[in-house]
């Protein structure tokens, strides 16, 4: 009986994850949690930022070879790094990790908060960009091995990722308009560094909006957008705004 070669199975698998390709799916999953509450948003806007990172990591990665016609193992190769013999892409790595780490602060969230139903809509949308991140792991490993990746599939996967970090960075930081004046603990203990919001934003208490005030910079000048300033800026004295 002769024995497939690594890259006639990789080639095989492929074909495999074609027949299930998912394509878009990270955008439809990207495009739910954008429409979860915004409370739930910054319960879990750790994992969020962690996935934007990834996404991003990964996209540089589509978008520096995107136009040619096929790519080749050599373009995966991160010397010194194996999985069992076989070279592990550098991009991967980073996905892979990236995945691992959004997992961990998934369950930091729950044993933190535990998973009522509050939380469902959230740890659902969370869940669901982590799903089809293996998928692209998957699809992006066994191209890898079998060096068959066409340039029309980098082009889509590079367009999905490319609207799915945009809305994931979105679901992170855009909170204009947001009514937080029912979040309690969840507002006074998040991370607010980076986020955005305005004079429609609802905070729990005038005492909270004017911190909020203190803490941020009005970006662009004279647009009403404010952002929340990292630590090294100051201005806090409860809570946690980085």
């Amino acid at each position: 009986m002769n024995r497939l070669t690594a890259a006639e199975v990789a080639g095989q698998v492929q074909e495999e994850l074609a027949k299930r390709s998912i394509h878009g799916s990270l955008t439809s999953a990207a495009s739910i949690l954008r429409r979860v509450s915004p409370i739930q948003r910054l319960v879990f806007r750790a994992v969020i930022l962690q996935l934007s990172d990834v996404l991003a990591d990964v996209l540089d990665f589509l978008g520096s070879v995107r136009s040619r016609a096929i790519l080749v193992s050599d373009d995966y190769i991160l010397r010194g790094k194996t999985n069992r013999g076989r070279p592990v892409p550098h991009h991967l790595l980073r996905l892979r990790y990236g995945r691992n780490e959004a997992v961990g602060k998934m369950r930091e969230v729950v044993a933190k908060r535990g998973l009522g139903i509050q939380l469902e809509d959230g740890w659902r949308a969370v869940s669901r960009i982590v799903m089809v991140l293996g998928w692209y792991e998957d699809k992006l490993y066994f191209s890898a091995l079998s060096a068959r990746i066409s340039r029309q599939e980098v082009k889509g996967m590079y367009n999905d990722l490319s609207s799915a970090v945009r809305l994931i960075e979105e679901s992170a930081n855009d909170f204009l308009g947001a009514d937080l004046s029912s979040g309690g603990v969840e507002v006074y203990t998040a991370k607010l560094g980076g986020i955005r919001w305005d004079e429609n934003t609802r905070w729990p208490t005038s005492e909270f909006n004017q911190r909020m005030h203190r803490a941020s910079v009005e970006y662009p000048p004279g647009s009403g957008i404010y952002t929340v300033m990292s630590e090294s800026s100051g201005a806090t004295s409860r809570g946690v705004l980085y």
